[in-house]
């Protein structure tokens, strides 16, 4: 994407903040952030889906760099499905799990789920690699019995059509 100055000259296409005829500074352009003025969503303390013009103000600049700032309210809306599925998941896990495992020694099995869409089951997986997610249980036991538990929720957070 080009910059344009208000000379109407195009500025550099490589991520250059100057434009290449008058020298004028020209605003930084961010990936997935809505332009000034411009609507877009987040998730408030609640859960609820809010909807905001994106002033570049100091909380609009906060949601942004913490990752709660969607240009679509149907990103918002699936960010709040995660955001409930790991807080249950959370506490379902301090009640159940009573392992104190490190969760980011890549040495020591960690188990989560996976959904298989040809037969329509949530699996449970063993994995040493960690990911910053809080979908994690100390053995398979533990990882089936959450997904069976929740399994509708988790089926509506993957977006599996149910019949």
């Amino acid at each position: 994407m080009t910059n344009k100055c208000t000379c109407g000259k195009s500025a550099h296409e490589d991520n250059a903040i100057y434009c290449s005829q008058c020298g004028e500074k020209l605003p930084v352009l961010q990936f997935g952030r809505a332009a000034k003025g411009e609507a877009y969503w987040y998730v408030d303390d609640d859960g609820v889906i809010i909807v905001r013009h994106d002033n570049y103000d100091s909380k609009d600049n906060a949601r942004f760099k913490c990752g709660n700032h969607y240009p679509t309210e149907a990103e918002a809306v699936q960010a709040a499905k995660e955001q409930k599925l790991n807080a249950l998941a959370k506490r379902w896990r301090a009640q159940h799990d009573p392992a104190e495992l490190d969760w980011k020694n890549d040495n020591i099995a960690k188990w989560d789920f996976f959904y298989n869409w040809r037969t329509d089951e949530l699996k449970a997986r063993g994995i040493y690699c960690y990911k910053d997610s809080s979908l994690y249980f100390s053995t398979q036991a533990l990882a089936e019995q959450f997904a069976a538990e929740y399994r509708e929720l988790i089926l509506d957070f993957l977006g599996v059509e149910r019949q």
